[in-house]
């Protein structure tokens, strides 16, 4: 039966345990407090040259100040939103190395604590040299975004993973002194600096490896916009004389080819972007032309996107006219017709002034203009001459009324004709 009972501790077995669990206790905090103490003496920077540094690092650092700007709502300044770069890192890392490690936080910045209150500090971008003198650490760099530190050249040129300050970040905040000073002696860290200074000494100079390269990406960009500049200007110039652009035949060069085509081989008689644009097409050296039937129709949409009409030109037109007939003391129910050319403004259905004339008065029937018309005017009402009122000759306003005076009834047989056998609904 006694082996069976629960064992119950007796008072001796409670104060061993109180003991040494009061051992353990003075055992940790002895070496906190050591190892605080070991960091305090291996970071003794005084408070006043951490802000004349940080001072001097945002003066030097006043070069790419106009250029952190989000890119997307993310800043890429910051190291820990490099992940995001898929595609052009070679083309990123120039940028950098030109633009330099990103400006530091202020000195009075709150840097986020960890479990046991342990933090990046200021004091860790200063690293102490065994003579006693003080040297930055240009390369280290502080992710806000997600709170650890990286090694900016290392970041940029290194293609491993064997240090977490060159691909994931650093954040075990309790051995960031023994982290920083075994990777600033490492050789890859050291080998990745002198790529850096060598990198951004050619830049300055732009004496780049792949200089060339750059230079006839550069080359071609100019040629292509060029070529759309003629492009758009032919695009331009067929739609405002309402000419059509395609033919029976979409081969350039061939008959039947259309208007489009036909004035872009007529450019290139003489222009040498176009020769050379047309040279590289006929020879198969590339096959981007921007010279097809898509092209042209995206092209007449996105300038046609970019006309603004003005809406309100049709109510000034009929304001004045309002005007005209108030100063010739002539009522607006009186009138039962009108007539205009076929500008948009004058006949429109929705916001011309025949559309705002019969809101006011419903029996001012509109009429369209018509050569058709005018020809039946001619044929049924003999010696027919409409002229216009002239303010300097008196004798003009006696005209330009006989003929509606004098023929009113051959008039309105011409009238009744176009009504009886017009086909046209407008009529």
């Amino acid at each position: 039966m006694s082996s069976n009972k629960r064992h119950q501790p007796c008072g001796a077995d409670n104060r061993k345990k109180k003991n040494k669990k009061e051992n353990n206790d003075e055992q940790e905090q002895h070496a906190t407090s050591r190892e605080d103490k070991v960091d305090e003496n291996m970071n003794v920077v005084n408070e006043e040259e951490v802000k004349e540094k940080d001072d001097e690092d945002k003066n030097g650092s006043e070069k790419s100040g106009n250029l952190e700007e989000p890119c997307g709502y993310i800043d890429m300044y910051d190291l820990g939103n490099w992940d995001n770069i898929k595609k052009g890192w070679t083309e990123w890392r120039d940028f950098m190395v030109v633009q330099g490690p990103a400006k530091r936080l202020p000195i009075d910045y709150n840097f986020p604590k960890d479990g046991v209150k342990r933090h990046f500090s200021h004091l860790h971008y200063t690293r102490q040299l065994g003579d006693g003198k003080k040297q930055d650490r240009r390369w280290l760099l502080y992710s806000k975004k997600i709170n650890k530190i990286f090694c900016f050249c290392c970041k940029l040129f290194s293609k491993s993973d064997s240090s977490q300050l060159a691909s994931v970040g650093f954040s075990n905040w309790r051995n960031v002194l023994k982290m920083l000073k075994e990777h600033e002696s490492g050789r890859e860290h050291i080998l990745f600096m002198k790529q850096w200074a060598e990198l951004d000494l050619r830049l300055q100079k732009n004496q780049t490896i792949d200089k060339y390269a750059q230079d006839e990406i550069n080359k071609e960009k100019i040629h292509w916009r060029q070529v759309l500049l003629r492009i758009i200007s032919v695009v331009k110039t067929l739609a405002k004389q309402n000419l059509a652009f395609r033919g029976s035949n979409k081969k350039i060069g061939e008959e039947g080819c259309g208007t489009f085509l036909s004035f872009i081989e007529m450019i290139a008689d003489f222009d040498p972007v176009m020769i050379e644009h047309l040279r590289r097409f006929k020879e198969r050296e590339s096959r981007t032309h921007y010279l097809s039937g898509r092209i042209q129709n995206e092209l007449i949409a996105l300038l046609g996107n970019e006309i603004k009409v003005d809406d309100t030109y049709g109510e000034r037109l009929f304001r004045e006219l309002q005007d005209v007939l108030v100063a010739f003391d002539l009522k607006i129910d009186d009138v039962r017709g009108q007539g205009y050319d076929n500008g948009s403004n004058m006949k429109g259905k929705h916001k011309g002034v025949q559309k705002r004339f019969l809101e006011i008065n419903p029996k001012a029937f509109y009429t369209p203009s018509s050569n058709k018309h005018w020809k039946i005017f001619e044929d049924r009402v003999d010696g027919l001459t409409f002229k216009s009122l002239l303010n300097t000759r008196w004798e003009s306003h006696v005209e330009s009324v006989k003929a509606i005076r004098f023929q009113a009834p051959k008039i309105m047989n011409a009238l009744v004709y176009i009504a009886e056998n017009s086909v046209d609904p407008q009529d």
